[in-house]
């Protein structure tokens, strides 16, 4: 697990300054927060995806349908991927909120 977290930082460090070269950093709190919100919705919905997906998958399990649940869990992975994505993205709009809000504090002093 300590080498996936450790891929996941590095992720997420490569997706913020990937982000840094498109956007400015959050000029407030408030437009750093709706990003993170933004994000976080997307990683929800994708999760939401896979409990649901999981639950057919049971079923087919259940039924012993392979071949529904073999779509089923190619579908889950799908989506869990791509959650795992956004939460990356939600790691980096942390960092860049906390960064920015540095940035301005500096510039006030």
């Amino acid at each position: 697990m300590k080498e996936i977290l450790i891929e996941i930082d590095r992720l997420a460090e490569e997706e913020m300054e990937r982000a840094n070269k498109i956007h400015p950093m959050f000029h407030s709190d408030h437009e750093g927060w709706a990003v993170l919100q933004e994000e976080i919705e997307e990683a929800t919905d994708s999760m939401k995806t896979v409990h649901i997906d999981s639950e057919k998958l049971w079923e087919a399990v259940k039924n012993d349908d392979k071949e529904f649940s073999c779509e089923m869990a190619q579908h889950i992975r799908h989506f869990a991927e791509y959650a795992a994505a956004e939460l990356i993205q939600v790691i980096a709009m942390c960092d860049k909120f906390i960064e920015s809000q540095e940035v301005r504090n500096e510039h006030r002093d």
